[in-house]
């Protein structure tokens, strides 16, 4: 029985770690879609789509230290809106 109760509660608290978990990733793509124009393109390229910084350079048609201040921006500006 004791073991049956663990097994319960272990259950319920991946639920619950699921469920916070699915709610932070819906509030993440929300964040993602007010995003215009070349911040958006290149949060979906770098983390998206796993390019690295030369990959999203060559995509976009910047310069490798362009996409690094990009991120840094749209980084800075999610903590600001977090």
């Amino acid at each position: 029985m004791s073991v049956e109760l663990d097994l319960a509660q272990l259950v319920r608290q991946h639920q619950v770690g699921l469920w916070r978990y699915l709610r932070a990733l819906g509030a993440l793509r929300d964040c993602v879609r007010r995003l215009e124009g070349r911040s958006q393109q290149v949060v979906e390229l770098f983390y998206g789509q796993g390019f690295d910084r030369a990959a999203v350079a060559a995509q976009m048609g910047l310069k490798v230290n362009g996409i690094k201040t990009l991120l840094q921006r749209v980084r800075m500006a999610g903590k600001k809106a977090g």
